[in-house]
């Protein structure tokens, strides 16, 4: 049975940041574990034999997005997301995070790798950059097809996070719904590692006009990753953090995505606090207290 919270600090906000927003690509997150969760279900079959059936917010989506995990020589296909939109001008592409053995091998690595997706970002883990540069095609085709688009989100969690990260360079560049007159990207992660060098966080900062919401609970570790140096290797992170603090005496509890950060972005005011991962699916959307359906969302000033 869940104990009550502990008394947490209230979460703060930079003035660009927008709780609705970063609420439903919360819940988005989910959808993408979720699409895992029924892979898994479903015995690991390969991409063609796949059945994904969303669940969550009522928008369309598109398949699901595939990418290899190389370890040892040995490729391992695995869903990790997809990309939605309402028709109304939102589309979102959400990523999810470490789920299996080989996603866990490639976390650990630290190398780095010239990013070339896009020219003037430095360079990136090489892990991460392998998996994203083979979704990236599938990606940018599904873009290509859904219609007209005036706010473009990017969202993911930890691995995904990172994954997110590494579309936006290569979306603002390669995509048919580049930032343009008219159109706005924005980007809310949560639990994100260190992706690259400061040449990638400066061109992701300032390169392409996206800002980045990097959410954090200062008790979550995978934040911390890679290390900032490793010899003559260097790491930064990109965009603004918004920290909030809760503590789950695990390090699995700290950085859950539906226990933790689900919980904190929809209860701002006391973002530490027990609950179900199988009641945040239900849910979907809860903006600090109050229960809501997906409505065509309001752009930032």
């Amino acid at each position: 049975m869940a104990t009550q919270p502990t008394k947490s600090p209230p979460m703060y906000f930079p003035p660009t940041f927008n709780l609705g927003e970063a609420a439903i690509c919360a819940s988005l997150v989910l959808t993408a574990y979720d699409q895992f969760n029924q892979w898994q279900a479903q015995g690991y079959p390969s991409q063609s034999r796949f059945q994904w059936t969303p669940k969550g917010l009522p928008l369309n989506y598109g398949a699901s997005l595939w990418a290899n995990v190389t370890v040892l020589g040995v490729a391992w296909p695995e869903p990790f997301g997809f990309v939605a939109w309402d028709g109304a001008g939102n589309a979102f592409i959400a990523l999810r995070g470490t789920m299996t053995k080989a996603d866990a091998v490639i976390d650990a690595e630290v190398d780095q790798t010239p990013y070339t997706l896009a020219a003037g970002f430095g360079n990136v883990q090489v892990g991460w950059n392998d998996v994203y540069a083979a979704l990236s095609p599938a990606l940018l085709g599904q873009l290509g097809q859904i219609g007209a688009v005036s706010r473009l989100y990017f969202t993911g969690h930890s691995m995904g996070a990172a994954l997110s990260t590494l579309a936006v360079p290569d979306v603002a560049t390669n995509s048919a719904i580049k930032p343009a007159a008219g159109r706005s990207y924005v980007h809310y992660n949560f639990a994100s590692p260190r992706v690259g060098d400061p040449g990638f966080a400066a061109g992701t900062n300032w390169g392409i006009a996206v800002p980045t919401f990097r959410i954090v609970n200062t008790e979550d570790i995978v934040p911390d990753v890679p290390p900032p140096l490793l010899g003559s290797t260097v790491y930064q992170h990109v965009g603004t953090p918004v920290d909030f603090t809760a503590e789950y005496l695990t390090t699995d509890g700290n950085h859950s995505m539906a226990d933790c950060y689900w919980y904190a972005i929809n209860h701002v005011g006391q973002p530490q606090g027990p609950v179900s991962g199988s009641l945040a699916m239900n849910r979907l959307v809860r903006v600090d207290g109050g229960v809501t359906d997906y409505a065509p969302l309001q752009q930032s000033s």
